[in-house]
């Protein structure tokens, strides 16, 4: 502990000499470098971005996501087209779940 406290101590002695000795002879020490200047090119967008389409899917009844499937295919019976679409998006999207996409696919095409 005692020799490192000695080496940081001729250390700062030593930078402080050199500090000393070059404000004496008038010139600075150590200058940042200037920034570098930053060019800004503008860009020309030819052909417009196409963004895909969203998909959300809304959660075809209360109680969907707990249900067994024998159960909600029970429930699809009773669906709209529109409403069959739905929860086929929706089970496509989270649990994909075979035998619900079957149903709906079936019942769409009937």
């Amino acid at each position: 502990m005692i020799v490192a406290r000695w080496l940081g101590e001729q250390a700062v002695t030593v930078v402080r000499r050199e500090l000393v000795a070059a404000w004496d002879a008038g010139r600075v020490v150590s200058q940042p470098p200037p920034a570098p200047a930053v060019v800004v090119e503008e860009a020309l967008v030819e052909e417009p971005v196409v963004v895909p389409a969203v998909t959300v899917a809304v959660v075809p009844f209360e109680g969907y996501d707990t249900l067994p499937a024998s159960h909600i295919v029970d429930r699809l019976r009773r669906m709209t087209p529109a409403e069959l679409g739905g929860a086929r998006a929706y089970e496509a999207m989270h649990r994909n779940r075979r035998t619900i996409l079957a149903k709906v696919d079936q019942l769409l095409d009937a």
